[in-house]
């Protein structure tokens, strides 16, 4: 190995990058690391993308303390500094590849180590990274309106004791644990309704990471859990609702990963349907997205709304190949098929709804004026809607 590549590794250990610590390890084709691995961002997004773009700036000092970040729509890395300014080019960006007018273009058969992911790649003839290890992964998605723990009303659920406490839990947790989902995305989630108990720890413990929304109020509050690691959070706004989003390292693979609530009501701006626009438009070029929540499609534009998804390439769990699920019992404007799972990056192979049916009623077609009934013996106005994915 070069003498200056060894000289190299050393000043990027010293500055906090990864990098092997053996010189065994350094003959042996040594992966270089970089920080974070963007599946959004690209330096020639197109116009309607509003993901996407980033300004270059050019004067940008070089060795100011910042990260490398490699954008897979564009195989590329480039540099951002601490101040949020991009380069192309930084002080050892030549160790990674090879110069391109957008950035640095990784080398074939040349191996990376990305410390977001916790995940080693190594660059195709095209200069894509590919993970080392990656095997065919199944994992089971849930999505669920919660309903504020307190059945879909409005408002800001507080119990007064102990016992109440106790008892929410009692009609959550056998059907959370009975789930047993990998990913978890909920609406309408309250990080606490009782002085000095979490329920992040007493009903979602068992999964060891989360992404929750500090927004919590009336319709608002967010959360993401799963059994694999979650990082870059962020809470969008989006025509009087709010999304969270987060990625999520599935078998070396990067996903994004989002849960939505777009408002129900109607008003002249029409805030559902502006907000499933954005939506469509925001992961138009994503390849690996799982975006999930209660979309509140209104009935007479239901048609509509599930067309924005499928002409960007996404695969409906809901009113899709495996049919339609209902998933709601007192809506009035929206479909009861308001609750859905997007997908692309990976293949649905079931799907399934679970609902607590009161006897006597009709299991697909529950009717607004026996609300009470469903009340008694689901926790939520909503049924938990889950997905088998096959990741290849």
């Amino acid at each position: 190995m070069r003498r200056s590549l060894w000289l190299f590794l050393l000043i990027i250990s010293a500055i906090g990058f990864s990098a092997c610590s053996t010189e065994d390890e350094i003959e042996d084709n040594v992966a270089l690391p970089f920080e974070v691995y963007d599946i959004m961002l690209s330096s020639q997004a197109a116009g309607d993308d509003v993901a996407g773009r980033f300004i270059i700036s050019e004067d940008v000092d070089p060795w100011r303390t910042g990260e490398i970040v490699y954008l897979e729509r564009d195989g590329l890395f480039v540099y951002r500094d601490k101040q949020g300014n991009w380069s192309r080019h930084w002080g050892y960006a030549a160790f990674f590849g090879t110069y391109d007018p957008r950035g640095v273009r990784p080398i074939h058969g040349q191996k990376y180590f990305c410390t977001q992911t916790g995940c080693e790649y190594v660059a195709d003839e095209n200069g894509h990274l590919i993970p080392v290890y990656a095997p065919t992964t199944q994992i089971k998605v849930t999505t669920w309106n919660i309903g504020g723990f307190n059945n879909g009303n409005s408002g800001e659920l507080s119990v007064s004791s102990e016992e109440n406490y106790l008892a929410v839990l009692d009609r959550f947790k056998p059907l959370i644990e009975g789930l047993d989902a990998d990913l978890v995305g909920l609406c309408e989630y309250l990080p606490s309704i009782f002085t000095n108990r979490k329920i992040r720890a007493d009903l979602m413990g068992q999964y060891p990471y989360a992404s929750i929304s500090e927004v919590s109020g009336e319709y608002m509050g967010k959360a993401i859990f799963a059994r694999f690691p979650l990082s870059n959070p962020q809470l969008l706004r989006i025509h009087e609702s709010i999304a969270l989003e987060a990625d999520a390292t599935i078998g070396g693979r990067v996903f994004k990963v989002c849960i939505c609530h777009p408002v129900w009501w109607k008003t002249d701006g029409d805030p559902n349907f502006k907000t499933l626009k954005f939506l469509a438009e925001r992961y138009k070029y994503v390849d690996r997205i799982i975006l999930m929540g209660d979309f509140n499609f209104l009935r007479e534009r239901e048609d509509e709304s599930l067309k924005l998804f499928t002409d960007v390439g996404f695969t409906p769990a809901n009113i899709g190949p495996f049919g339609s699920f209902t998933t709601a019992y007192n809506t009035t404007l929206s479909s009861r098929a308001i609750d859905n799972i997007f997908i692309k990056g990976a293949e649905i192979i079931s799907v399934s709804v679970k609902q607590i049916t009161p006897e006597g009623l009709d299991p697909h077609n529950p009717r607004i004026e026996d609300e009470a009934l469903w009340d008694a013996v689901n926790p939520s106005d909503h049924f938990p809607l889950s997905a088998k994915l096959l990741i290849k």
